[in-house]
C-alpha cells in the first residue's frame, strides 16, 4: 500500500516572531559594522606596498605593478637596529606582562580577604586613583621623583646609594618603566578580576576549607580554575597593550638605548615625515619625499612586523569569547 504523506510542519508563530525581533536587532549592527569595514577594513588594502616597488599615483593592483616579494622585510630584518629593537621590546613587554597581569590578579585577591568594609572600599579608591591622571603628568612626576635630588634618591641616598640621575642611567630604565606602568593601572586593572571573584559561590571555598586545603591550595583550586575566562580576557588586554605602547618610553627614555620596536616605528613615521615641511620649502620637501618612496614600503614593512605578533596570540585567548561580550566558561 502507499505510505501515508504528512503534511510540512510549520514552524510555530512565536518562533517566527523571535527571529523577527532579533533580526531588527541585527539591523542595528548595520552603522557599526559599516563603520568599521570603511575606516578599519578598507585602508588595510594599502599594505599591499610593503610587497611593491611603489611610486605615488602607481596602481596597487594591475599593469606595472612591481611585485618585490619579502625585500623590505629582508631589508628591516637585516639593519643594523633589527637585534636591539627586539630584545629591547621583549624585555620590556615581558617585564610589563609579567608583573601588569600577575599585580591586579593578586591585589584582588587580597582585597577579597578584607572584611572590613570600609577599609576594603578606601584601599580600592585609592588604587583607581593613579589611573585617572593623566599621563603627561605621571610622567612629570617621575622624571621629577627619580632626577638627582628628587624624592627616590634621597630615600636612596640614606642608605647609602650615591645620587644620580635614574633617568639616564640605562640599566634603571626597565625597572622606571615597569613600576611606573604598573602603579598607574593595576587598580583599574582589577575591577573585571573583581567581579568574577565575588560572583564565585563562597561554597566552594567553604568546601575546599573543609577538605583541608590552605590558603595556595585554595587559589590554585578554587579561585584560578574558575577565573579562566576572565584571566584570558585581562590577559588579552595587556599583550595588546603592551605590545602596543611607545608613549612612555618615549617620555622616559632621553637615549635610544632602550628604545622598543614600537617608538623606533613612531619615529620613522612620524617624526620623519614630520621633518619634510618643517625644515624644507614645498618644493624641495616633494623632491625629497621623492626619493625617499623608497623608505615608504620598508615603513609598512615595520608595520605589519609589528602587528603580527598580536594578530598570532589572538587565537589563543579567542575561544573564551563569544559575542555581545559574554564569556565562555
Amino acid at each position: 500500500g502507499q505510505k501515508a504523506v504528512r503534511p510540512p510542519v510549520k514552524a510555530p508563530a512565536a518562533k517566527k516572531r523571535i527571529d523577527g525581533e532579533m533580526l531588527q536587532y541585527y539591523s542595528l549592527l548595520i552603522p557599526v559594522l559599516a563603520l568599521i569595514f570603511v575606516f578599519c577594513y578598507i585602508p588595510m588594502y594599502g599594505i599591499v606596498i610593503a610587497f611593491q616597488d611603489y611610486l605615488p599615483g602607481s596602481p596597487f593592483i594591475g599593469e606595472g605593478v612591481r611585485w618585490v616579494g619579502l625585500k623590505y622585510f629582508e631589508r628591516f630584518i637585516g639593519g643594523e637596529y633589527f637585534t636591539r629593537l627586539i630584545r629591547n621590546t621583549l624585555v620590556l613587554s615581558g617585564l610589563n606582562l609579567a608583573f601588569g597581569f600577575s599585580v591586579p590578579i593578586l591585589f584582588a585577591l587580597l582585597m577579597d580577604q578584607i572584611k572590613t568594609t570600609w577599609l576594603k572600599k578606601t584601599i580600592q579608591t585609592a588604587s583607581y586613583m593613579p589611573y585617572f591622571i593623566s599621563s603627561v603628568v605621571v610622567a612629570g612626576m617621575v622624571i621629577s621623583f627619580i632626577d638627582t635630588d628628587g624624592l627616590v634618591m634621597q630615600l636612596l641616598s640614606v642608605f647609602g646609594v650615591p645620587k644620580q640621575n635614574l633617568r639616564i642611567n640605562s640599566g634603571a630604565f626597565p625597572w622606571i618603566y615597569t613600576v611606573t606602568n604598573v602603579w598607574k593601572s593595576f587598580g583599574f586593572g582589577s575591577i573585571l578580576y573583581f567581579s568574577t571573584i565575588s560572583s564565585i559561590d563562597p561554597g566552594q571555598y567553604e568546601a575546599a576549607r573543609i577538605d583541608g586545603a590552605n590558603v595556595y591550595q585554595t587559589l590554585l583550586q578554587v579561585y584560578l580554575p574558575m577565573s579562566k575566562p576572565i584571566l584570558a580576557v585581562i590577559a588579552v588586554y595587556t599583550i595588546v597593550g603592551v605590545w602596543n605602547s611607545w608613549f612612555n618610553a618615549m617620555v622616559y627614555l632621553p637615549h635610544t638605548t632602550w628604545q622598543p620596536l614600537q617608538l623606533y616605528l613612531r619615529r620613522v613615521l612620524v617624526e620623519n615625515t614630520a621633518d619634510l615641511t618643517r625644515t624644507l620649502s614645498a618644493d624641495e620637501a616633494l623632491e625629497k619625499a621623492l626619493k625617499m618612496m623608497s623608505t615608504a614600503q620598508l615603513k609598512y614593512a615595520m608595520i605589519i612586523f609589528t602587528t603580527l605578533p598580536v594578530l598570532c596570540a589572538y587565537p589563543f585567548f579567542q575561544r573564551y569569547f563569544i559575542m555581545l561580550g559574554s564569556l565562555k566558561e
